[in-house]
């Protein structure tokens, strides 16, 4: 799913894989003419393991420098069985409002129910506002508020167990870490500080009803929420002390088993941040992160997938090219050597892998081209 548009034009796209037939061809969802053109947009897809999906988009945009302008948030679902329902508008922010919407994350539970994110920021102070709903698309409820910061509510990121419970972690202004878990159908919480989390980190959920959080800060560390014990100790996964980390990738399979990766960063060459050695540490069964493998060198910006017997795979962008590389790791054995899979110039790519450990690699050009590469197990 992407979106697509010239000027103040905007469009919203999407396109399926079958097993069996390959792509089909791309499907036009929804139209808008906005008054200018966006100053930001973003787009979230969720899905569950019944089939249905729920699309959520953000933009934003200004007629002149002393407009505040208007900010909105749509959403579209998809049921297996009828396709694509209609869109519904969850938050519309406006001028005289002097609000200016700034992220969205979304997720879905196996039974339907989304729970969608975002964060405003009326005059000085920013705020996280949540919405659910309980059939795709039909039936939003109002936005509530969660939490009411400084000026400064900086990296959001929420995710959804297949339960219907979501935990959202944020960081406010002075960098520290909050956290937040909805359960199903309950009251919104009061936020929870972490005093150790910092910016920038990202979080995963697993099927069994924990969440990991991993960051850097000198070194990589995670830290697990399990539903019945709350969020663990702090964890360092590699000792070796640094400044100079990317952001970790992290993933969670359907056992609670993390998957981690990060690069060192070796400054700026040729205009572009330099890659160093990829490396990535695991949960191995008795729930212990193992001791961190290398994988590759001259990489940057990994990505990770993962399926519930163990298969993993790794995709990097190559420092100085941005060519995607990957590496696999099927269950039991070592990191596979690294390979060229894309012999292009990457903006922006991602990665997922199934149940049988085929993966998928979605890869967008500078151009605004879509390449895709499926590789068998």
């Amino acid at each position: 799913m992407w979106i697509d548009g010239d000027g103040s034009s905007r469009s919203i796209w999407v396109d399926h894989f079958d097993i069996d037939s390959g792509w089909g061809d791309p499907e036009l969802l929804y139209e808008a003419e906005l008054d200018a053109a966006p100053l930001t947009e973003q787009l979230e897809l969720a899905t569950n393991a019944q089939g249905q999906a729920i699309a959520v988009w953000l933009w934003t945009w200004s007629t002149s420098p002393d407009d505040r302008g208007a900010a909105e948030v749509w959403s579209l679902g998809l049921e297996p069985d009828t396709g694509w329902g209609p869109v519904a508008l969850l938050n519309r922010a406006a001028d005289e409002q002097a609000v200016q919407l700034r992220q969205i994350s979304a997720g879905l539970a196996d039974d339907g129910t989304a729970t969608v994110v975002f964060s405003t920021r009326p005059q000085s102070t920013q705020s996280l506002w949540v919405t659910r709903h309980t059939a795709t698309a039909l039936d939003w409820s109002p936005a509530e508020a969660l939490f009411e910061g400084g000026a400064g509510l900086r990296t959001l990121s929420a995710a959804t167990g297949p339960g219907g419970d979501t935990m959202i972690a944020w960081a406010d202004s002075s960098l520290s870490g909050w956290v937040a878990h909805i359960e199903a159908a309950q009251a919104l919480p009061e936020a929870e500080r972490l005093s150790e989390l910092r910016e920038p980190f990202v979080l995963a959920s697993g099927g069994d009803g924990s969440y990991v959080l991993a960051w850097q800060s000198g070194s990589v560390q995670t830290k697990r929420f399990d539903p019945e014990q709350g969020w663990a100790q702090a964890i360092e996964i590699d000792s070796e002390q640094s400044d100079a980390l990317t952001v970790p990738a992290l993933v969670v399979d359907g056992y609670g088993r993390g998957l981690s990766a990060w690069a060192t960063f070796q400054g700026m060459g040729g205009g572009n941040a330099r890659g160093g050695a990829l490396y990535a540490s695991r949960v191995n069964d008795e729930g212990t992160w193992q001791a961190r493998e290398p994988i590759a060198l001259d990489a940057n910006a990994p990505r990770l997938a993962i399926n519930d017997t163990g298969d993993a795979v790794a995709m990097w962008w190559r420092s100085g090219d941005f060519s995607v590389w990957s590496s696999r790791q099927l269950t039991g054995e070592s990191w596979s050597k690294p390979e060229a899979i894309a012999d292009l110039s990457s903006a922006a790519f991602s990665v997922g892998m199934d149940s049988q450990g085929n993966s998928m690699l979605l890869a967008s050009t500078v151009d605004g081209e879509i390449f895709a590469s499926r590789a068998l197990r």
